[in-house]
């Protein structure tokens, strides 16, 4: 009787959890989203496999409480919602200023937390990331570089082979071009500045192109009150990084106190005939009067600086882990589903594929490591003390390859040529010495 009461036992223990309380941390815009997002993946994805989620969510505005569906619990402050219910899965969506103190009150009051998804940067500063490490150590996380989940990559995936095929083989990396920013002088929420911008187009190098461990070399930052209301903030930054996994360089302009929204990565690659496709990504553009990301692969003529367009399109298939049209297509709930996905499959079961589009912790860190070295303290960033004018907004630096005169372009690549570093000599084989 006892043995067949322990098999009993072990069998109930062993059956996967189906019913989720979930805790989403601010309810502002982008918590509007993740909730949303959440309610669909909830409803199309995982109620089929019989599981549940019950979605609460804590935010001190009133309006943004009132905006919220019915069936979402709300609260005005941390505490009352972990007296009510502890959750299973917690979304962070507070502002970044607030992560760090909400990450120790959750971690303190729920030891059975199974999962964090959050906003990017985890933490304003590396050193408090590093403080709760160990907590999130013990649980799924999962970052949000929304940018990461863009249809622009797996549409480039696609394409690059063959460029490489018309080219005679083997494209070589040369560098990157990132632009990243938009005009904040109106908002006085509170902010660390371009670091927190900076965050997408330094994952996208380091992650979605394979060049991490990004080391500034040099560069030259404005700092200063963005508005009367702001923090004193680093608020644009212009700057030469390098990869240390691959050597490859990174130049890189960030801004908020660009004249309007702008988001490219463009990524150079040497030829086998040497001559260099670019390959530029756009994000959140303006296509058929909805947001939309654009990608376009260019073929330059190295000697004259002359630009062929080889492609030009803007993807709108994103892999979300449902078939197409079940879930909505933007990169929210490719966020929510895949996470959640991952998240519920059982570690050795988990698709690598699947995986490799997330951040986790270590990518997290990784990046948070990148981003930190946009600092004041910085003896590598020259920084000038100057509050920002609204009436004296700036252009990015460096426009469309397509747009470009042939001599610009010329002095584009000029300038990644220049940050070349060969490749470390390889010492000279020498037979082992035999005593």
């Amino acid at each position: 009787m006892t043995e067949h009461i322990r098999d009993d036992f072990d069998q109930q223990a062993q059956q996967p959890q189906k019913h989720f309380h979930v805790l989403v941390l601010g309810a502002g815009v982008m918590g509007q989203r993740h909730i949303a997002s959440m309610r669909e993946v909830a409803e199309k994805i995982l109620a089929p496999r019989g599981i549940t989620l019950d979605i609460a969510a804590v935010d001190k505005s009133e309006a943004a409480r009132a905006a919220l569906p019915p069936a979402v619990k709300s609260y005005a402050d941390m505490d009352a919602a972990l007296a009510a219910q502890k959750p299973d899965i917690a979304l962070m969506a507070f502002n970044d200023d607030q992560h760090i103190s909400a990450f120790r009150k959750l971690f303190d009051a729920c030891p059975d937390l199974k999962a964090v998804l959050a906003e990017k940067p985890l933490t304003e500063h590396l050193r408090e990331a590093r403080e709760i490490e160990p907590e999130l150590r013990k649980r799924y996380l999962s970052m949000n570089t929304v940018a990461n989940f863009s249809p622009v990559f797996d549409r480039l995936r696609e394409e690059l082979p063959k460029l490489e095929a018309q080219t005679g083989g083997n494209l070589r990396p040369l560098g990157f071009e990132a632009i990243w920013g938009k005009n904040r002088t109106a908002d006085t929420r509170p902010s660390i500045g371009v670091p927190s911008e900076s965050v997408h187009a330094l994952s996208i190098i380091a992650d979605m192109f394979g060049h991490g461990r990004l080391s500034m070399e040099a560069g030259d930052a404005r700092k200063g009150y963005l508005s009367t209301k702001a923090t004193d903030v680093i608020y644009e930054i212009d700057a030469t990084f390098r990869s240390g996994k691959t050597g490859v360089p990174a130049l890189f302009h960030a801004s908020y106190v660009f004249e309007s929204q702008h988001r490219t990565v463009t990524a150079y690659y040497r030829a086998a005939d040497n001559s260099v496709v670019a390959a530029e990504l756009d994000f959140d553009v303006k296509h058929n009067g909805q947001n939309a990301d654009r990608l376009r692969l260019h073929r330059i003529d190295a000697s004259s600086g002359k630009v062929e367009t080889l492609l030009d399109e803007y993807p709108d298939k994103i892999v979300n882990g449902a078939p197409q049209g079940v879930l909505r297509g933007d990169r929210i709930t490719a966020f929510i589903s895949l996470s959640l996905t991952d998240f519920l499959t059982p570690p050795q079961k988990r698709d690598p594929a699947l995986a490799a589009r997330l951040s986790n912790l270590d990518a997290a860190l990784e990046v948070q490591g990148e981003v930190e070295q946009i600092n004041p303290q910085n003896r590598l960033l020259r920084t000038v003390q100057v509050d920002a004018d609204p009436q004296k907004l700036d252009k990015p630096k460096y426009t469309s390859i397509a747009d470009a005169p042939a001599d610009e372009v010329k002095g584009r690549l000029s300038a990644l040529e220049a940050l070349q570093k060969p490749a470390p000599p390889r010492p000279a084989w020498k037979p082992p010495v035999r005593h």
